[in-house]
């Protein structure tokens, strides 16, 4: 039987954002069990998400890491200019 859906947010992506907002979304998506992550925004939103969703699944150290599972799909949307 499939899961009930749920959501998690992170809020607080700036231009240029700092590495612990990433940190920050790459432990609610660990706690959360997320299966997607879905940046709403522009380009630095877009790039949090992505360093959230390569650290989902992955355990770095300076340089070095390894995958324990297949990354989450990672969907964006973005304004049309």
């Amino acid at each position: 039987m499939p899961r009930a859906w749920s959501t998690s947010g992170l809020e607080g992506c700036v231009q240029n954002p700092e590495i612990g907002l990433a940190r920050e979304g790459v432990e609610l998506a660990r706690a959360n069990d997320a299966d997607i992550i879905l940046p709403v925004g522009g380009g630095s939103v877009m790039d949090c998400a992505k360093a959230i969703a390569l650290g989902r699944y992955t355990t770095a150290t300076y340089g070095t890491s390894s995958a324990s599972a297949p990354f989450p799909p990672t969907a964006s949307t973005s304004p049309a200019w």
